[in-house]
């Protein structure tokens, strides 16, 4: 049967240009050709774009909440403050897009290929960025609050001012990045790789960072107050002048515990060992 919510095929060829607003629920683009397409300002809700091909196109300002974009092409699009909230991108590549200010909350963009991509100011408020490639990204002033990076790979982004409060992290490599000014407040981080990361003055507050590594970066002035800390003894080799808190368990691992010389004296860190809350665990007020 044939697809009733089709795109007639006069409109596949590039470039499109709709001069009708649409509306996404009464079209279909699964598979089509839109390399190019402006689309900017229309309502598309609900439509379905999978596997389409959508290099280049132009979606400034569109109403996409809900559409489906699984498997497409979305290299180079032009997104500035679109709408994508609730929109499924999973295994979609995304390269050199402009998403700048746009609306990407409860997206699922699982196996997403992220690479140079621009999100400075973009809403990604629950998101699940599980197993992603989000190579080169920036996200400044960015809001990422209770997102999902579960095994994503995370390297050589501009994470300035990020908000990422609550968010969920195991086993991600958060490599070389800079999350200068960054908010992790109540995040939970697992087994991640911050090695090399630039988090000056970022918040940790109520943080849970667990068998975690911080191989060479620099946490100076971060703000560490409630913060729980377990077997994460690279934390040694990394910057921490002037980091600041109150109430905070550290609990380091081994022989490579984080050394009294590099705690700034004004800290209230307990160190303890793997057993921190037994009563019979031996703890070290400073």
């Amino acid at each position: 049967m044939a697809d009733r919510y089709a795109l007639p095929m006069r409109l596949t060829r590039r470039p499109v240009r709709l001069a009708a607003k649409l509306v996404g629920r009464h079209l279909g683009f699964v598979g089509r050709d839109l390399r190019g397409a402006d689309l900017e300002g229309h309502d598309l809700r609900g439509a379905s774009f999978r596997g389409a091909d959508l290099r280049g196109a132009r979606l400034c300002g569109a109403d996409l909440r809900g559409c489906d974009f699984g498997g497409a092409q979305l290299d180079g699009v032009r997104a500035r403050s679109a709408n994508f909230s609730g929109v499924d991108f999973r295994q979609a590549s995304i390269r050199a897009a402009d998403f700048s200010d746009a609306t990407l909350d409860g997206i699922i963009a699982e196996c997403v290929d992220f690479c140079d991509v621009n999100l400075i100011g973009a809403s990604a408020v629950g998101a699940d960025f599980a197993e992603a490639a989000l190579i080169g990204v920036d996200f400044s002033n960015a809001i990422l609050d209770r997102g999902l990076f579960f095994g994503s790979n995370v390297e050589r982004c501009i994470a300035d001012g990020v908000s990422m409060r609550e968010v969920r992290a195991w086993g991600t490599r958060m490599h070389a990045n800079s999350f200068v000014g960054a908010d992790f407040t109540g995040a939970d981080f697992v087994r991640i790789g911050f090695d090399a990361s630039r988090m000056m003055n970022a918040c940790f507050v109520g943080t849970r960072v667990i068998e975690s590594s911080f191989v060479g970066a620099d946490l100076s002035f971060t703000d560490v107050h409630a913060m729980v800390l377990q077997r994460s003894p690279s934390l040694a080799t990394a910057t921490i002048v002037g980091m600041r808190g109150r109430s905070s368990v550290f609990e380091p691992e081994g022989e490579q515990s984080l050394p009294d010389s590099q705690i700034d004296r004004r800290l209230r860190l307990r160190l303890a060992t793997s057993a921190a809350r037994s009563a019979d665990a031996p703890v070290r007020q400073l």
